[in-house]
């Protein structure tokens, strides 16, 4: 058993889908960057970097997203 907010999150991030996909630049190359949402809730996966925080709307993940990695 996994605390409740554990559990919540598994649920949200395994059901939400991917509203925008960009794509990111480093030394070593091109990594995919996704924007997902489930319901309300929007987030930014990177490959290579943890789940960030959640947003309340896809314009504030999309801010997010471009403004910390370089695409």
């Amino acid at each position: 058993e996994g605390d409740f907010e554990d559990i919540i999150q598994e649920v949200v991030e395994n059901e939400g889908t991917v509203y925008e996909e960009l794509t990111g630049v480093s030394e070593e190359g091109e990594y995919p960057i996704a924007i997902l949402n489930f319901g309300p809730l929007y987030w930014v996966h990177a490959q290579e970097f943890d789940p960030i925080t959640y947003f309340k709307s896809f314009e504030d993940a999309e801010e997010y997203a471009r403004s910390t990695y370089e695409l």
